[in-house]
């Protein structure tokens, strides 16, 4: 049976592909295509704010190399980028199930692409990272995208994962969709159930790059797909109202500190509710960024205004969120739930 696990290498970004990150750590080549534009096809390769039929489409350069050997296929995907002013190498994350298209499934893509505006968008994107955007609109579609996935098949390592200097992935230097090695698999990032103090003189040393170098470089930053977060905005407005009736629901309220919004605040029975989104494509990220911001809302300076705080996001809850989330709730008595909304179908999940 063919192995239908690969490695694909990605075009530098530092934006979570979720738009375009500007020239830093690109190619040097100067025959190369991201550094004569400053941009490579892959950079939106996370924006699932551009959903058909459920999937999202996008590109993958190893696979684009040999289109015809691919299409049809299905693959689970490890994917890794270079920086090549760094010349470090980092684990993106995965994309548990990978369909490559063709070509005529490639230009009705385009097409809608085109219709719905979200081609003169990431023109846009192309200039405001400082590239250039000649010829983008004129590319076939298949150079456009030639993958589709589900936005739940993808596993977002955040930050992206570091590989030391003697990792096996060293040896492989061009675009190609290798088969996956185990010995390609990194160093599990997570957390240690038996977490303890560790003394300084045990800390292993980071990846020597020198001080200068990693002054220099900005780190990759995870970056919320706005268009996305506009959507879900709209979405969870509308159901929260027919649950709770038109005059209780009110989008962007104002917090009461600064200029500051809550997302969705709810005048419920039992309270006022409070609703912030993020759609981050790594859900712990998303929880970690909502959570210190809806207890600044309901909290401060010294006052619990809310009878529930509420994190929306368009990932569905793992196991560990619900542990997570359940123990805060136990241990430390603040009602904080999180909810999943599928924005496609307009469903809220229940609360965890």
């Amino acid at each position: 049976m063919e192995n239908n696990k690969r490695v694909a290498r990605l075009t530098w970004n530092d934006k979570g592909y979720v738009l375009p990150s500007g020239g830093a750590g690109k190619s040097t080549d100067k025959d190369s295509h991201e550094y004569r534009f400053g941009y490579g096809h892959e950079e939106w390769l996370f924006d699932v704010s551009k959903l058909i039929d459920g999937y999202h489409y996008g590109f993958l350069q190893p696979v684009r190399q040999y289109q015809e050997a691919y299409t049809g296929g299905i693959y689970s995907v490890m994917l890794y980028t270079i920086n090549k002013e760094t010349k470090l190498r980092y684990w993106v994350g995965d994309i548990e199930r990978v369909e490559v298209i063709d070509e005529q499934e490639a230009l009705r893509i385009r097409g809608i692409y085109k219709d719905r505006g979200w081609l003169n968008e990431m023109e846009e994107q192309i200039l405001e990272s400082g590239g250039s955007k000649m010829d983008f609109a004129n590319y076939p579609g298949i150079d456009l995208f030639n993958v589709r996935f589900r936005p739940k098949d993808i596993n977002v390592t955040d930050p992206y994962l570091e590989l030391p200097s003697d990792h096996p992935l060293r040896t492989i230097t061009r675009y190609t969709f290798a088969r996956f090695k185990e010995e390609f698999q990194p160093a599990p990032n997570f957390t240690s159930p038996n977490f303890q103090f560790i003394p300084p003189d045990q800390v292993p040393e980071p990846t020597d790059v020198g001080l200068e170098t990693r002054k220099s470089i900005r780190p990759p930053q995870s970056v919320e797909i706005t268009y996305l977060h506009s959507a879900l905005s709209n979405i969870l407005t509308r159901r929260l109202r027919e649950i709770h009736g038109n005059n209780n629901v009110t989008a962007e309220h104002p917090s009461g500190n600064g200029r500051n919004r809550i997302d969705v605040l709810v005048n419920s029975k039992e309270g006022l509710i409070f609703y912030e989104i993020k759609t981050y494509n790594s859900l712990l990220t998303s929880i970690r960024e909502a959570f210190g911001q809806l207890l600044e809302y309901a909290i401060w300076p010294e006052k619990m205004k809310a009878s529930k705080l509420v994190i929306v996001t368009h990932l569905p809850a793992s196991a560990d969120v619900s542990k997570y989330l359940k123990y805060i709730r136990d241990q430390y008595n603040l009602p904080l739930y999180y909810q999943h909304l599928d924005w496609e179908k307009g469903k809220l999940s229940e609360e965890f």
